[in-house]
């Protein structure tokens, strides 16, 4: 059985820029970004929860715990 890791947001560093489809590596791993990872950006940055990204990301690394609620529901393009 696989231990969950802990995953401390004290240590990332967040940045205002956000990846786009100019960015070519991935600051993680040091590789290029897939084609695949690009169609999946493509379609994540559709989701209207994705404006909110940057407020969630400052709100998970200045609390301890923090609730998400949001609407269900299909998407469409």
């Amino acid at each position: 059985m696989e231990r969950k890791h802990k995953l401390d947001l004290g240590d990332i560093q967040v940045s205002k820029k956000r990846a786009t489809h100019t960015d070519d590596l991935n600051p993680w791993t040091g590789k290029a970004y897939s084609a695949k990872y690009h169609s999946i950006l493509s379609t994540r940055t559709k989701l209207p929860v994705y404006q909110f990204r940057d407020k969630l990301i400052e709100a998970a690394t200045t609390n301890q715990i923090i609730i998400v609620e949001g609407e269900t529901g299909k998407f469409s393009h």
